[in-house]
Parts: structure tokens; sequence; C-alpha cells
């Protein structure tokens, strides 16, 4: 009997040793669709002011004209490609001390904010006025 060594076994458990392969060819070593695209961004074209760009260049250039122009998700795909994809909650270390920018935890947060909105609050309670309740006859 095998070792089971705590891993779980790969694959399709009904195969067996000697069965002919659903796949005999295997995956394709080439990828044609990233090839093509890969040929057609190194390929040259002149912009608007007569300069031998790259296609590559030229589509980089406009994705930061419209994060300029308030493209939020030009925006995101610039930060994502500069500084890496944020990592999901769920996929970060149970161990790690979940940190926002400022290096605070969640309940350092929490009560940050709790703080400001006491503070607030009291800032809007003191300037109110008091209403005049005057009696009517």
């Amino acid at each position: 009997m095998a070792k089971d060594n705590g891993k779980k076994k790969m694959g399709n458990p009904l195969w067996f040793k000697g069965m002919p392969s659903n796949n005999p060819d295997g995956r394709p070593s080439k990828k044609e669709f990233s090839d093509a695209l890969r040929l057609a961004l190194k390929r040259e074209t002149t912009d608007d002011e007569g300069e031998t760009r790259t296609n590559l260049y030229m589509v980089a250039a406009k994705v930061v004209e419209m994060a300029k122009e308030g493209n939020m998700s030009a925006v995101a795909e610039i930060a994502n490609r500069m500084d890496g994809r944020p990592i999901p909650i769920s996929e970060r270390d149970e161990t790690e001390a979940h940190r926002d920018d400022h290096g605070m935890t969640e309940e350092e947060i929490k009560n940050a904010n709790a703080q400001f909105l006491a503070n607030l609050l009291a800032e809007v309670a003191a300037t109110k006025k008091p209403k005049n309740k005057s009696k009517m006859n």
C-alpha cells in the first residue's frame, strides 16, 4: 500500500496507469493570439506629431491620457501595473496583521473613526443655536 504522506492526490481518481490519454498532443506550446499581439505591439507607426513610435507606446500613451481625463479604470490599470495588484484580504496570510496604507490595524481604524465621529458630533452640537421656544397665546 502506498504512503499517503498527508497530501491530496492530484488528477482523476478513476484514471489508472496505462489508459490512453484524452489529449495525446498535449498542451499547445505556442499561444497564437499572444504571439500575434506581441508582433502587433512591436510594429512601428507614426503618431500625431510625426514621430515614429511602437504600437505599445501608443497604447500606453492612450491609457495615460484616459487616466488624466479622469477614467478610473485607466487609473487603476496604471496603479496595478506600477505598484502591483493589491492582495485581496481573503488571500492574505492569517497571521499577518491587516494594516491599511497608514499602518493601522482594523481595530485602530475603528477607534480612530469612533473618535472622529465623537469630535464631529461635539462640534456640531456646539455650533447649533438653541431654538426659541416662545409660547403662543
